[in-house]
């Protein structure tokens, strides 16, 4: 058993991080699929959705990862890749056909599949990982997830879906402000 209190005080200036970083793991996993079926009829079709969309992040990651690997410069993309995520995800809101949601899905997996490794990068590089480290961090990645779908299934409820889009785009756009801000975070730090 360790010590809550210890590990929670550890945590200090990456708690906000940890739970927004939460609050984004849904999107993939939940709410694309699940607003894919206002696209798509058929168990074929979403069974082909999601097989392409496997496919697509499949490939992005294997040729982004050896790219960015060889430069070593990773956190230099890291606000960039989220703002543009954060318009990508507006864009889907808005959209009407699928052909146009289908190419921004895609196009936002290829950008998560780069900046995904960013985001931890930020939570593992200014905090010793002892079990302490992991017990919190679950937790508040827990109370990001579930405060993310509790709001989601609110606005789906009401047919808000553009505010689900909009909200997910605001956490974008807001996320390398507040990593800047907690931990003094710039694109040039130490694990770029």
């Amino acid at each position: 058993m360790h010590d809550w209190p210890a590990a929670f005080k550890k945590f200090k200036n990456l708690k906000t991080i940890v739970i927004i970083d939460g609050s984004l793991d849904p999107f993939n996993s939940v709410i694309l699929p699940v607003y894919a079926l206002f696209f798509v009829t058929g168990e074929a079709e979403f069974g082909g959705l999601l097989g392409y969309l496997a496919l697509v992040g499949l490939a992005a990651s294997y040729l982004l990862a050896r790219h960015s690997d060889r430069r070593k410069k990773r956190l230099a993309f890291f606000a960039p890749l989220l703002v543009i995520s954060g318009f990508v995800v507006l864009a889907m809101g808005l959209t009407q056909s699928f052909a146009a949601w289908l190419a921004l899905v895609t196009l936002y997996s290829i950008i998560n599949i780069v900046a995904y490794p960013l985001l931890l990068a930020v939570q593992f590089d200014v905090k010793n990982t002892d079990i302490g480290f992991w017990a919190v961090r679950e937790l508040l990645l827990n109370t990001g997830r579930f405060l993310a779908l509790s709001c989601v299934a609110l606005l789906f409820y009401f047919e808000c879906y553009w505010a689900v889009f909009a909200m997910y785009a605001a956490i974008l756009f807001a996320y390398p402000f507040l990593v800047k801000q907690k931990l003094g975070i710039k694109r040039t730090a130490r694990s770029a």
